[in-house]
């Protein structure tokens, strides 16, 4: 990959974190698939309400059931496989409680990344490492990004 291509990346990158934290800062619900996931996007400064399918609080469609209130849920399931068949598991669900799944971020996620990071989770690492190639502190980073 040349250089330009990566600082191409690299930039719509952070303009979707951004992007995702002013989705969240505005009240959206951020479905992920696991505590590690949560931690994750929490590093990337994301601080809106964060919801893990599988951590131990019952079925898919129990912990889904908790978002029946809402008009529209941010789906953010991992890039593999398995994290695509949940995504569609999710959006199924979701529409059955007429909650809007809103997969964007996903797409664009798995699209910027290109197949680099298999998780929510190696996001915040893949920003890390994009960033010390430039000379950015991932602190410095997360401060630019605040």
């Amino acid at each position: 990959m040349n250089a330009l291509d990566r600082d191409e990346r690299y930039e719509k990158l952070v303009k979707l974190i951004e992007d995702l934290r002013h989705d969240a800062d505005m009240g959206k619900i951020i479905v992920v698939e696991g505590k590690k996931d949560v931690a994750s996007l929490k590093k990337l400064g994301i601080s809106g309400r964060v919801l893990a399918v599988k951590s131990g609080r019952g079925t898919l469609v129990d912990v889904l059931s908790e978002l029946s209130f809402v008009e529209e849920v941010i789906l953010l399931p991992d890039f593999d496989p398995a994290g695509h068949r949940l995504l569609k598991k999710m959006v199924e669900e979701l529409e059955h409680m007429r909650v809007k799944a809103d997969t964007s971020y996903w797409m664009r996620f798995r699209g910027v990344t290109q197949g680099q990071v298999k998780d929510i989770e190696g996001i915040a690492t893949l920003v890390e490492s994009w960033s010390s190639e430039r000379g950015m502190p991932p602190k410095k980073l997360y401060e630019l990004m605040s």
